[in-house]
């Protein structure tokens, strides 16, 4: 007897089919391949040029000028200073104050190892009969230096300009045109005083005048 083929079998020999038919065709196709990586962009660092290479100049050698002070000279029996007129700076009209600066002096007279030289600033000097070395000068001005025995001496001395440096007379020593402060006599030609021993001895003093500039 023959057995007829049921419509089950007949759906699964149908299902078989189309999947052996999918196989072979999986099976032909080529194979499938991976995209290629995207490219790799490299940006260079910017470059840097060296800046013109500075090449320093000639040396120049600047020329030194050398300033000889003279010194000063004395003849016999005087005192003497420079430079004079005295050059200052200004000062405000009326006020009561002073300016200072070193000039040189220089003195020549007969003296002796045991015998001390005093230099003062006054506002007088001894052709006036009123003169006195205590009133008439300026104390805190005063130089000395040890005895010397040499009859000639150079030294530097630390002239004022202005009302008088102790600020307790009531007189200075100005220019021309200088308005002294009130309650301050103004003299325009100032003395350096010079004597030996004691600032009192007037026997052995000697007077040189100083104006200012």
């Amino acid at each position: 007897m023959t057995t007829r083929p049921t419509r089950r079998t007949a759906v699964f020999a149908s299902f078989a089919a189309a999947l052996i038919a999918v196989a072979t065709i999986a099976a032909c196709a080529p194979p499938k391949r991976n995209p290629p990586p995207p490219p790799t962009t490299t940006t260079a660092a910017p470059t840097t040029t060296a800046g013109p290479t500075t090449t320093a100049g000639p040396t120049t050698t600047l020329p030194v000028t050398t300033t000889t002070v003279p010194v000063l000279t004395c003849s016999a029996g005087t005192i003497a200073a420079s430079p004079n007129p005295i050059p200052f700076g200004t000062l405000p009209p009326g006020s009561f104050s002073f300016l200072r600066q070193n000039i040189q002096v220089c003195y020549n007279v007969t003296a002796s190892p045991t015998r001390r030289p005093f230099v003062t600033q006054c506002f007088r000097s001894a052709t006036d009969p009123l003169f006195n070395p205590i009133s008439d000068c300026s104390n805190l001005s005063e130089y000395t230096q040890n005895p010397i025995a040499s009859a000639t001496s150079t030294f530097q001395f630390n002239s004022f300009y202005g009302t008088e440096v102790s600020g307790d007379e009531t007189w200075g020593c100005f220019k021309p045109g200088d308005t002294a402060p009130v309650g301050i006599t103004k003299y325009t030609t100032c003395y350096l005083r010079f004597t030996l021993d004691t600032e009192t001895n007037t026997t052995d003093q000697l007077f040189t005048p100083i104006t200012f500039s």
